[in-house]
């Protein structure tokens, strides 16, 4: 199971560590406020209150084994940055650092942050999703359960028809958009946008599928 570790529990935070313990990833959620632990202590596998700028720390909760970590402390940048610092440090393989402006995002990235995220919180649950199924570029939720999604052609599609795949039988899913990637002559990525699907048409490696569906038949699809 994929390992995430959540610092800072803000309304940016606490709405990803929640959104990827509901998914069933393994989540340890850190603050150094008793009453955010406590608000999300019975939602995540592990909640933790400490100061996470201190290495010794991030070590003794085992931060340095997750897969990935998102830093999002929002009322104090420095112990935002330092965190980040000491995480890239440890080894992880993925920290995604919160910024409020573009001087930090700026600042972010030249100490090794390998995506910066903003602190809207509908984009916590995007962040979330996007980390569970790598394969899923793009998520917007809608109503009851279901979503509209961006996803790259697994590779069991390839070279086959969009008719043949009968993706409305088998997974229950719409698909509303066909977007086609590729490169120019100059080496500049162009984008061909299909709106209203050809049934005929043949799935490429670079080819992207907007999908409408429950979230649950959609993972089918990601995984």
């Amino acid at each position: 199971m994929t390992k995430f570790a959540v610092i800072g529990l803000g309304m940016f935070g606490y709405r990803v560590a929640v959104t990827l313990a509901e998914r069933n990833a393994e989540v340890i959620a850190v603050d150094k406020d008793p009453r955010k632990i406590e608000a999300i202590k019975d939602k995540v596998t592990l909640a933790v209150r400490m100061d996470s700028s201190i290495e010794e720390n991030l070590v003794a909760q085992g931060l340095n084994r997750v897969d990935s970590v998102l830093v999002c402390i929002g009322e104090n940048f420095e112990a935002n940055l330092l965190t980040t610092v000491l995480l890239k440090k440890l080894g992880v393989k993925q920290v995604i650092a919160r910024a409020a402006n573009d001087i930090q995002s700026q600042i972010l990235k030249l100490v090794g942050a390998d995506r910066i995220v903003s602190p809207e919180d509908d984009m916590g649950k995007r962040i979330a999703q996007n980390l569970l199924m790598s394969s899923i570029l793009d998520y917007i939720p809608l109503t009851n359960g279901h979503s509209l999604v961006q996803i790259k052609t697994p590779s069991s599609f390839l070279h086959k028809k969009l008719r043949d795949l009968h993706l409305r039988d088998q997974y229950k899913v719409n698909v509303v958009a066909i977007k086609e990637q590729g490169i120019d002559q100059d080496e500049k990525t162009i984008e061909k946008i299909h709106s209203v699907p050809d049934p005929n048409h043949i799935f490429v490696e670079n080819d992207v599928l907007v999908v409408v569906g429950s979230n649950s038949d959609i993972e089918k699809i990601a995984k």
